[in-house]
């Protein structure tokens, strides 16, 4: 015996989208945007009918923050909002997915040196229980350490 399910949705949505980008100085710039949505949703499981509406506010913040011209630093925030179709045994249905999301923990140090050294001990080539100074030594380099977590866990 083969069971039958009859099942039949149908979301009426309106979004209202708005978002803009502000740029404080030529290295840092912000991300702000906003929804607004509203749903009507109906839906028909093997004849038990279901109705809900909502509505949802969700803001996205973002900063990009750029230290050099071929390196950028960027952290968002942001909310989400979607319809759900799943019923559940009942017939009824789902309340609508809700969620957080933060992008980026990040940490980055640049260090550009120059070390010069001298009067370095070295062992002396003729007698190695004994030390003897050299010339100078020079070390030059850019160091960057990043630290960063691009999702919790």
């Amino acid at each position: 015996m083969t069971d039958i399910f009859r099942f039949q949705d149908k979301i009426d949505s309106l979004g209202i989208y708005l978002q803009d980008q502000i740029a404080i100085t030529n290295n840092l710039k912000f991300l702000l945007s906003g929804r607004f949505d509203i749903i009507n949703q109906n839906s028909s499981f093997n004849g038990v009918e279901s109705q809900q509406q909502d509505q949802a506010f969700t803001p996205r913040l973002g900063v990009v923050y750029q230290p050099l011209e071929p390196l950028s630093l960027y952290a968002s925030f942001s909310q989400s909002f979607t319809p759900n179709s799943a019923t559940t045994v009942d017939g009824e249905l789902l309340s609508p997915e809700r969620g957080t999301q933060f992008d980026g923990r990040l940490t980055a140090n640049l260090a550009a040196y120059n070390l010069s050294k001298r009067n370095i001990a070295v062992a002396d080539p003729n007698n190695t229980d004994f030390s003897i100074a050299v010339g100078e030594q020079r070390s030059r380099g850019i160091e960057l350490d990043v630290i960063g977590e691009i999702s919790p866990g």
